[in-house]
């Protein structure tokens, strides 16, 4: 009897190990869907919500994968005092012949997400920017043959956190981004896409800039007079998600990808 008892216990830790969608599972998070298991169905109040049947479930006990060409949602948990919405996409197996995408967005056309051809491997990372303390419906759309996502979740701070100032842009003025790690790094160089079909972009004819750590290195700044950047329509005025940063984080031989939609608009 006791060995049956232990066998049980350890295949619910087993189990557990793969943490499906959970709402405050510690003090730095708000929720995560982590490590496989995850519950697809018809209820967007406790599984992902597959509409239309154009997502594809892949059955996984590691990661969140699904493929096909639609969208998916949930409720989720939404506060500024999570400000920040992070996605790890392990991998992303591209549709040949169709269009590809992978969008995340909030209630009344709040953009939290976009990039469009192009789906690269890293960790994304926004800052939400919403005031709200309630559950609010979380859809993600996409267009591909199979993504697989090893988290998705609203911290109060992430492994890298990126913050972009000032929200409304004006040419002349000075635009900051600043990375904050948890863990130190010997250098960050950022570059530019457009986020719609992702061609490199030029911030101020310059195609990747340096940015400066402290000395902890832990703390990267990138202090710029905002000019324009390149492949957009003269005149054309930004809005958020539209510019995609690429943050490379160097330790040693290793390159940490890490990836930010803009947060800002452009007068």
């Amino acid at each position: 009897m006791k060995k049956t008892l232990v066998a049980l216990t350890v295949g619910a830790l087993a189990f557990g190990a793969y943490a499906e969608f959970k709402k405050n599972p510690d003090a730095n998070t708000l929720w995560s869907e982590e490590g496989g298991n995850t519950v697809y169905g018809a209820s967007a109040g406790t599984t992902w919500r597959i509409t239309g049947g154009g997502i594809k479930p892949v059955k996984d006990a590691k990661n969140m994968v699904f493929g096909g060409t639609r969208d998916l949602g949930r409720y989720v948990p939404v506060s500024a005092e999570y400000p920040y919405f992070i996605v790890k996409v392990n991998a992303n197996e591209r549709n040949p012949k169709g269009y590809n995408a992978f969008n995340a967005s909030l209630p009344n056309g709040f953009h939290v997400l976009s990039v469009v051809t192009q789906i690269p491997a890293g960790t994304y990372v926004v800052k939400h920017g919403m005031d709200v303390k309630r559950d609010q419906y979380l859809r993600i759309d996409y267009f591909g043959n199979k993504i697989t996502i090893g988290k998705m979740a609203m911290v109060k701070v992430p492994e890298v956190a990126v913050d972009m100032a000032p929200a409304v842009l004006k040419k002349g003025g000075e635009l900051t981004l600043t990375v904050r790690l948890q863990k130190e790094a010997d250098a960050v160089d950022v570059k530019f896409f457009k986020a719609y079909t992702m061609p490199k972009i030029k911030l101020n004819g310059k195609d990747s800039y340096e940015m400066k750590g402290d000395d902890s290195g832990k703390v990267w700044t990138l202090k710029v007079k905002y000019d324009n950047f390149s492949n957009f329509k003269p005149g054309e005025k930004l809005k958020r998600t539209n510019v995609l940063f690429a943050f490379e984080i160097i330790r040693g031989d290793k390159t940490e990808m890490v990836y930010a939609p803009s947060t800002f608009m452009t007068e």
